[in-house]
Formats: C-alpha cells, sequence, structure tokens
C-alpha cells in the first residue's frame, strides 16, 4: 500500500469517521461519535492508505508558528522545553482500521509527515500518542524522544478515556534546530 495525499472532501469525510472505527477497535470507551473532526482539519494536511478504494490508515500534520495555535496547545506548553524553535509541526489523528494493523501503516504516515514538515521548513515535529509500548518505541525508533508521560487531554473525545496513557514526543528534524 502507498501513502497518498487527501484533499477531497468526500474521503475527508471517510477519514473523520475511519477516527472513530479505529478508536473503537482499540479502546472500547472510545465515545461512538459516528465522525471525529475539529477545527484543526481544515487547514490541516491530511494523508492515507487505501485499500480498494476506502482509506484504512490515516493521519493529519498540522504546522504552527506558535504552540499556542496547535491542537492540544495546553498540553505542548506545559511539555515541551523553553525555547522551542518554531515553526513546528504537529503530528495527529492517526488511525489505522482494524485488521490493517501490523502492516508498517502508521510507520509509513509518520514518514510521510515528518518529511512534508521538513519541506515546510519545520525544525521539529511533536505528538501525543495513547497507544502503549509499541506505538512508542516505533516513534522512538524514527527519532522521537519522550518529552512528558501521563498527560491529560482537557477536551475532546479523548478526554473522556480515563486510565489511558498518553505521552507527549517531540523529534528534531535539523541537528542544532530542536532543544530536548
Amino acid at each position: 500500500m502507498q501513502i497518498e495525499r487527501v484533499t477531497d472532501p468526500g474521503v475527508l469525510e471517510a477519514i473523520y469517521r475511519l477516527r472513530v472505527t479505529a478508536w473503537r477497535a482499540r479502546v472500547p470507551a472510545f465515545p461512538d461519535i459516528g465522525r471525529w473532526s475539529d477545527e484543526y482539519d481544515a487547514d490541516a494536511l491530511h494523508w492515507a492508505a487505501f485499500d480498494r478504494g476506502a482509506p484504512v490508515a490515516a493521519a493529519r500534520l498540522t504546522v504552527h508558528d506558535t504552540l499556542e495555535d496547535a491542537p492540544d496547545s495546553a498540553i505542548y506548553k506545559k511539555a515541551m522545553p523553553e525555547g522551542l524553535p518554531l515553526p513546528v509541526g504537529v503530528f495527529g489523528r492517526l488511525c489505522v482500521a482494524p485488521g490493517y494493523g501490523g502492516l508498517g501503516l502508521a510507520r509509513m504516515l509518520d514518514d510521510v509527515r515528518i518529511d512534508f514538515a521538513r519541506r515546510m521548513g519545520c525544525e521539529c515535529v511533536v505528538g501525543i500518542t495513547t497507544s502503549g509500548a509499541p506505538r512508542l518505541h516505533a516513534m522512538s525508533e524514527t527519532g522521537f524522544d519522550v518529552i512528558a508521560g501521563a498527560v491529560t487531554y482537557e477536551s475532546g473525545p479523548l478526554a473522556t478515556i480515563k486510565g489511558t496513557r498518553r505521552s507527549v514526543m517531540l523529534r528534531r528534524l535539523v541537528a542544532e534546530g530542536c532543544l530536548s
């Protein structure tokens, strides 16, 4: 499977539904909200892997000149080191459909987002993962460092899930460009 950039509104709508399906399959406590979209989706960059024309994995990247403008900004402001160079790329909304895990799709989506963030001039990429050790290990293999563990979402569907470990991750894209 290949990763493709997505801009088509119909495909984006399918991705918003996939987010819920994928999360509910992994975390039954995730609310059954039908679709998951927020105010950042309109300006975000989206990618997906497809099987028979339908998205089976997807992720987004947003780019920000300040952390205050980023999704989950309260978490990043608490967790990130002082002097974080900007702009910063923010990973978000990674999801893989049931039955498609273990194919390397998350890694492929990470790689394309890292490459795009670098081309957009980002010196750092940040993200929050609510997945367990395998996801943390995979992100570490691509150069991310854990900055903070056990962070709490303040809003959105992930705020309703109690007892799930969440870790803030940071990856520098330029050798001296990002503090860790």
